[in-house]
């Protein structure tokens, strides 16, 4: 099973080169006997609803729509198993080679490695019920809250980091392929996928990272990378508040 994700089901409606790709991956995988399976707003809430109720509330509750988009595919990959795939990927060459060779290796997940965050959940494959995504989808309501932007709430709460995370600390590690970066997207002959412009929900804190992260590459790690990004969030948010700029102009000393 191919799953992907858009808002309704009418592929018209997606960017013009997204759609090229999407379609694109169907012929490839035509001979292969895939099942695309395009998930909307609508079908997603109807599945958290009928198979896990219990999240239906934190589904909700989710600030950004990203959220919920990164939280679904956890849960699909985790009841139905497949390939789950961003529109802004596109595909190289077939991915039954890539399953085969998961399977060939008692591999029940396969996740690309990225930089600098570490896993990236823009491509994952999955046999159904698989431990790993159990961990993930029961770790989501815990990571729910508010860290002080758009970026790091996503990021830390729902994907990429938080994914990262997971894999660090869950069991059963020995089962999850990683995929080097010249099979993910690299610029060689044997990678699976091309990029498109894409991160729509990104904002200026996503640019702030990254920065970040390329001025301290040599002597940071990754994770320190996003708390400096952190700091920088929450001052910027503190020196703009309204709250701050009364204090700026308070005398030091009471008249």
């Amino acid at each position: 099973i191919h799953h992907r994700i858009w808002k309704s089901s009418n592929v018209e409606s997606m960017p013009q080169r997204w759609k090229t790709a999407f379609l694109r991956c169907k012929d490839i995988h035509a001979p292969y006997d895939y099942q695309t399976m395009l998930w909307t707003d609508e079908s997603i809430r109807d599945f958290i609803r009928e198979h896990y109720s219990w999240f239906l509330q934190t589904y909700d509750s989710y600030k950004y729509p990203i959220q919920r988009v990164d939280a679904a595919r956890y849960f699909i990959l985790y009841h139905y198993g497949g390939i789950y795939q961003d529109l802004d990927i596109g595909c190289v060459r077939p991915l039954e080679a890539l399953r085969i060779a998961a399977v060939a290796g008692e591999r029940g997940i396969v996740l690309p490695k990225t930089h600098p965050v570490g896993l990236s959940n823009d491509v994952m494959l999955a046999t159904p019920k698989h431990p790993f995504f159990g961990a993930v989808i029961h770790a989501l309501q815990a990571r729910n809250r508010w860290y002080g932007s758009a970026y790091p709430t996503v990021m830390f709460g729902t994907g990429p980091v938080f994914l990262t995370k997971i894999f660090h600390s869950a069991r059963g590690m020995n089962r999850v392929w990683i995929l080097s970066p010249d099979l993910y997207g690299g610029d060689t002959s044997g990678r699976f996928f091309y990029h498109l412009p894409g991160s729509t929900w990104h904002d200026t804190d996503a640019h702030l990272v990254k920065v970040t992260y390329a001025c301290f590459r040599g002597s940071m790690s990754a994770h320190m990378a996003l708390a400096a990004l952190c700091m920088v969030v929450f001052g910027r948010r503190l020196v703009g508040s309204r709250k701050y700029r009364k204090w700026l102009k308070a005398p030091l000393l009471p008249k």
